[in-house]
């Protein structure tokens, strides 16, 4: 569906085809509703999921621009947004049997992000849609000015995304089965959801007693400094 959109951006064939991306989206919103909340509240707190998400959607604005704000563009740029952020920056939080049961490598999934990513900028920086263009806008600053061209900025930013991509395909092909972007060791244990909620308080209860014994190791330590 996206390769097919992108052939309708270029007008190779007929351009209302570029619409077929909204094909993709109810897939894209069953694998975001199914994510683990906890663990998308992990990744929330990493500057990795960060810094590649702001400046993806920095650069899609600016090809946006570029396109004049086209309908069937915007659709086709916010849906790449979408799966670009569900499939990729939040693969940690799919905590599903079938992926935690999984032993193949994630980076066929990221390599795939990272071509169609490319394959998008590479046409789009090189003037291959017929209906965008690099448009000029000129600033003042201060007393300054200056002038931004939107398919420069795009590119500037996509090019950050796409260095994470790159980031993570390589982490995934030298440690399989880790996660991408959170910085701790995740580890997934199938249950029943009718065990959920009694593991998870005791996991607070044991949570409770070790910050019990830490200040009381630290009021014995302290007594005896004094």
């Amino acid at each position: 569906g996206a390769f097919l959109s992108i052939l309708g951006m270029m007008e190779v064939v007929p351009y209302e085809l570029t619409w077929l991306i909204i094909l993709a989206l109810p897939d894209a919103l069953r694998k975001l509703f199914k994510l683990n909340t906890e663990a998308v509240g992990l990744v929330l707190r990493e500057l990795d999921f960060w810094v590649p998400f702001v400046t993806m959607c920095l650069g899609l604005l600016f090809a946006s621009v570029s396109f004049g704000h086209d309908g069937a563009a915007v659709l086709f740029l916010a849906l790449l947004a979408l799966q670009y952020t569900v499939n990729i920056l939040l693969a940690d939080a799919d905590l599903a049997t079938r992926v935690i049961n999984s032993t193949s490598a994630s980076a066929p999934k990221y390599i795939n992000g990272l071509l169609l990513m490319s394959l998008f900028v590479i046409l789009l920086t090189f003037d291959r849609f017929p209906r965008a263009e690099n448009r000029l806008y000129h600033f003042h600053l201060m007393y300054n000015e200056g002038a931004l061209e939107s398919v420069s900025m795009f590119t500037r930013f996509m090019s950050t995304s796409m260095l994470f991509l790159c980031k993570f395909i390589v982490k995934s092909l030298l440690y399989k089965g880790r996660t991408m972007i959170i910085k701790m060791p995740l580890i997934r244990h199938v249950m029943p959801k009718r065990k959920l909620r009694g593991f998870l308080r005791r996991r607070a209860q044991g949570r409770a007693k070790n910050m019990i014994r830490l200040a009381s190791s630290l009021s014995e330590s302290t007594l005896l400094g004094d």
